[in-house]
């Protein structure tokens, strides 16, 4: 909350559990922040995908109809590389998004991609500042991080959560630490391995962010020595 008070914060908890949410929404609120500053905002990263839509916009993917939608998350991860063949890649989620597209459309995502799209920015309108900080850094600030969540309410933000009997399926659902707390309310955990197992997640996490900003970044991007835990986009 102190460093709320040194600057505005933005899109930073600005989102109910009730409502959907998605990059292109992201994108949009972002491109009305920008347009709407006359300062410079920094825009701290994050999810690689989310980034790489700044940079290079989305492509106008039709809607997925809901049976499409249903039949394809039913799908195990074996059955998504069977259908995708050399366009599945190993991840779950995107097999799935990508399959989808692929069935509704009788294009790959990929195939959406070569086009233009109209985007407003370019990779060339940011300073991209890439905060080189040692994993064992990192790992220990997210350790010490979801100790301070549980120690400031992330325990009945959860249960509140379960109260409004959200689906499992509801991005809110799917943040890491939801699950383990979950579990610590219903017993089946002690919290102190609940801790753990939510900190290994946000330790995985971290480690597929760190090869995404160092292999995906946009080749204008400045390495400079930190210890704040993430990329840094300065408009």
């Amino acid at each position: 909350m102190e460093e709320k008070q040194l600057a505005p914060h933005y899109l930073f908890g600005e989102i109910s559990g009730d409502e959907e949410f998605n990059v292109a929404i992201w994108l949009e609120k972002v491109k009305s922040k920008i347009k709407n500053q006359k300062s410079k905002i920094i825009i701290v990263g994050g999810t690689g995908m989310y980034l790489n839509a700044l940079f290079h916009g989305l492509s106008p993917i039709p809607e997925i109809p809901a049976d499409i939608r249903e039949k394809v998350r039913a799908m195990d991860k074996a059955e998504l590389l069977g259908q995708l063949g050399e366009h599945g890649d190993g991840n779950t989620n995107r097999m799935r998004r990508n399959l989808e597209v692929k069935l509704a459309t009788g294009k790959y995502i990929g195939e959406f991609h070569e086009g233009d799209n109209g985007h407003s920015f370019k990779p060339e309108d940011f300073t991209i500042l890439n905060m080189n900080v040692s994993r064992e850094t990192i790992y220990d600030n997210i350790n010490k991080r979801f100790v301070s969540m549980v120690e400031n309410g992330a325990i009945e933000e959860v249960r509140q959560l379960l109260r409004h009997g959200y689906s499992p399926a509801r991005s809110v659902m799917k943040a890491v630490g939801v699950a383990e707390i979950k579990a610590y309310l219903g017993g089946e955990i002690s919290l102190a391995v609940a801790v753990e197992k939510a900190s290994q997640r946000s330790r995985n996490y971290a480690k597929r962010q760190m090869t995404w900003f160092r292999n995906q970044l946009p080749a204008n991007k400045i390495d400079v020595a930190s210890f704040a835990g993430a990329a840094s986009l300065i408009i």
